[in-house]
């Protein structure tokens, strides 16, 4: 299972910016933006999604979008040159809203989180044994 998202500009209307999330939950990836991407706090989101089988179906559609949003200009870096893929099928009619509540528990984000933070402070050993510690759990 993938997810492609957007993130809208409610100031605007403007779609500043596209991913991708295929091995982890979507609630983290919406979360961690929210604590590593300085960008995040420089406008009033909506987030939307759809579903994708898996990560080929993904790639593809987010670098298509990106190209066909001209996301470029914001907040997406990667993926900027691979251009509009006319084989692929308008998507408009799929996105739906993000609600945090659909994907995961609170404490699954505060976890994930965490993880993001360790990691970005270059921690990878406390890193590891906190996502040991949930493997078993789980």
């Amino acid at each position: 299972m993938a997810y492609v998202y957007r993130y809208i500009d409610e100031n605007d209307g403007i779609i500043k910016y596209v991913g991708i999330v295929y091995k982890r939950l979507l609630d983290v990836r919406i979360k961690a933006h929210a604590s590593v991407d300085d960008w995040r706090d420089k406008g009033n989101w909506r987030v939307e999604y759809f579903e994708c089988e898996n990560r080929s179906v993904a790639e593809a559609f987010e670098s298509h979008l990106i190209s066909l949003y001209g996301t470029d200009k914001y907040y997406n870096k990667a993926k900027k040159c691979w251009g509009i893929n006319k084989y692929l099928p308008d998507v408009e009619s799929w996105w739906q809203t993000y609600s945090e509540s659909r994907f995961t528990s609170y404490e699954s984000m505060v976890v994930g989180l965490a993880i993001r933070k360790l990691i970005k402070m270059k921690k990878f050993d406390e890193a590891s044994e906190l996502l040991a510690c949930i493997k078993v759990v789980e």
